[in-house]
């Protein structure tokens, strides 16, 4: 079923909308769609955590100089970009170092998982990482088009391991101890990288980063900070029902049309939103079709939340985006909908 103008197909998100501009709102409205959002889940700081966090900038450990202690940053959401951007915003002055003989040691890469989160990682580097006229400080935001921690981190290893610094490198990442070989420099053990992420999050970047079948050298050590825990809000299964039920009233029939998307950022809102769907009597699910039912189209933003439901629900969803992107979730309905006018 193609768009049209008088009952644009229905999207609804289930996420709070990205300002001053959506990405998703913008390109799914060109694209002949009514785009809806529905934050699913609360968010809080983990405030003794990010106090951890300010005192390795103000120290220097975490950015670079002579007291650098991490080698570079690990971001695989938008809301741990947002923590660590609390943290810049709260210092009077990010301690940025003047330039040396050390070049390699005023590089800072920051690895993000996707376009959003680097997206909003260029806009805290632009606004606190920026240096002065006096310093050389270069901020690199990396692996955008990874799409996902697997990815990202095979990304993070051809990269952080190609990296000057580390090639004449003789002690091993992991233990910070060298061979005995070499002068002060080649026995400067690999400074590990620090992984700003959520209470929730797989483990994939920290164990393939030190996986023990990789060359000693080739290992990349990974601290891990929890900055953020995220809950479902409460009430989500009867707000997202009135959300539903407002859809089907206005549009009734043509519901059974596939003029209704509703799109999953995120393991936590699978249950709720299934829940909805099996109240209302909807049909859902890859290979389902309306029946005397109404089908609702499901799509993810990735395979983890594509995993999730399949693994913990049996449910198969329609579209799992290649990327997490508006264009990749665009690509994925897009193909469906073709399909529909055939």
């Amino acid at each position: 079923m193609s768009p049209n103008n008088s009952h644009p197909p229905t999207i609804l998100l289930l996420k709070s909308k990205s300002t001053p501009e959506d990405k998703y709102a913008a390109l799914f409205a060109d694209r002949g769609y009514r785009p809806v959002f529905h934050p699913v889940l609360d968010h809080h700081f983990h405030a003794q955590n990010l106090a951890t966090v300010r005192s390795l900038v103000t120290s220097g450990q975490l950015l670079p100089g002579r007291n650098r202690r991490y080698g570079g940053l690990i971001f695989t959401s938008q809301r741990a970009v947002e923590a660590f951007g609390s943290v810049l915003a709260s210092l009077d002055n990010v301690p940025i170092p003047e330039n040396t003989s050390d070049e390699l040691n005023l590089y800072l890469p920051l690895y993000a998982v996707g376009p959003a989160t680097s997206s909003a990682l260029a806009n805290i580097r632009d606004k606190h990482l920026h240096g002065s006229g006096s310093s050389s400080l270069k901020v690199d935001i990396l692996g955008s088009d990874s799409g996902n921690g697997d990815n990202l981190s095979q990304f993070i290893l051809k990269h952080y391991n190609s990296l000057p610094a580390h090639h004449h490198m003789h002690a091993h990442p992991l233990d910070g101890q060298g061979d005995g070989q070499g002068g002060d420099d080649e026995c400067r053990p690999k400074h590990p990288l620090l992984f700003l992420t959520g209470e929730q999050h797989r483990d994939v970047i920290p164990k393939t980063l030190t996986d023990p079948a990789l060359p000693r050298m080739q290992q990349i050590a990974v601290r891990e900070f929890v900055v953020y825990e995220a809950g479902v809000k409460a009430g989500l299964e009867h707000e997202l029902t009135r959300a539903l039920q407002e859809e089907v009233v206005s549009r009734g029939e043509e519901v059974r049309e596939g003029a209704l998307w509703v799109v999953l950022f995120s393991p936590g809102s699978c249950a709720a939103v299934l829940a909805s769907l099996r109240g209302m009597r909807m049909v859902f699910g890859a290979g389902c079709d309306g029946g005397d039912g109404r089908k609702v189209y499901i799509a993810t933003i990735g395979s983890t939340t594509r995993d999730h439901l399949r693994a913990n629900f049996g449910v198969e969803a329609d579209v799992c985006a290649e990327r997490p992107s508006p264009e990749g979730l665009w690509a994925g309905i897009q193909g469906v909908m073709d399909r529909l006018d055939r």
